[in-house]
């Protein structure tokens, strides 16, 4: 070395600083790659919640259901209160004369007891009666609130909204086989979630057929989710329903989609 030269000697490596830029660059691929896939740089998409309705099965399923809800409450017919009777007009008895009273002798007056004085009430006596009616008060009117609360419906549904369906078309009040049979499904269904293995993405689709009576005739497993104990809960729960009342005019069949997650919820 003589000043500040710098002399190459033989078997020396020259520096690349070629190398520097592409590992940095790389590193910083690897870190963008990394923020894209966990969702901070660009924000996963989130599908919205499909809108669950609790279907009454009491209210029978319809081939033609209206627009409407399949959580809402039928609409009552007023029954018309059968006409009074005209009321019978009697014939007025005749009057009879009424016997002449004879005078009864005045009765002697006795003497007036002596009016004791009544003690006049204590202060805490009249406080204390106030206290209790005011109790009273308030029982009787915790008792009014509780028998208002038992005797309403606390399904949640839309009171004003008719029977139907959302996507309804037709003119009947009722909801559709559909929605029936999946609430049915729903409610003979049975399984832990501690049973099955990844339940957050356990889901089957199975075709269900039912006769022109209403009779269960073939249900075929279109897209199993890999599950076997999950698989054979939804089997029974279809096999359960055995019979659609009352049957529909021609053969039903409908694709119906079962997820754990939902089913749980």
């Amino acid at each position: 070395m003589t000043g500040n030269r710098f002399i190459r000697r033989p078997g020396m490596l020259s520096p690349e600083p070629k190398f520097g830029r592409m590992l940095g660059a790389s590193m910083i691929l690897h870190l963008i790659v990394v923020l894209v896939f966990t969702g901070v740089l660009i924000p996963r998409m989130k599908s919205e919640p499909r809108p669950v309705y609790v279907v009454d099965l009491v209210n029978l399923p319809v081939a033609n259901p209206q627009a409407g809800r399949p959580d809402a409450t039928p609409k009552r017919k007023p029954v018309k209160a059968a006409p009074k009777p005209k009321p019978t007009v009697q014939p007025k008895p005749k009057a009879t004369p009424k016997p002449v009273a004879k005078p009864k002798p005045k009765p002697k007056l006795a003497a007036k007891p002596a009016v004791k004085p009544t003690p006049k009430a204590d202060y805490q006596d009249v406080m204390s009666a106030i206290d209790k009616l005011k109790r009273q008060k308030e029982l009787a009117d915790l008792k009014q609130k509780l028998a208002a609360m038992s005797t309403q419906d606390t399904r949640t549904h839309a009171v004003n909204a008719p029977l139907g369906e959302v996507a309804g078309s037709g003119t009947e009040e009722g909801v559709g086989y559909q929605s029936w049979l999946t609430q049915a499904y729903r409610n003979n269904w049975s399984l832990s979630q501690y049973q099955v293995s990844h339940p957050e993405r356990l889901e089957i689709q199975v075709d269900v057929v039912y006769d022109a009576r209403g009779f269960l005739k073939d249900y075929i497993v279109k897209k199993d989710s890999g599950d076997r104990r999950f698989d054979d809960s939804v089997i029974r729960a279809i096999r359960a329903v055995e019979r659609l009342e009352p049957p529909p005019s021609k053969e039903f069949k409908e694709t119906f989609t079962f997820n754990l997650k939902d089913l749980l919820e």
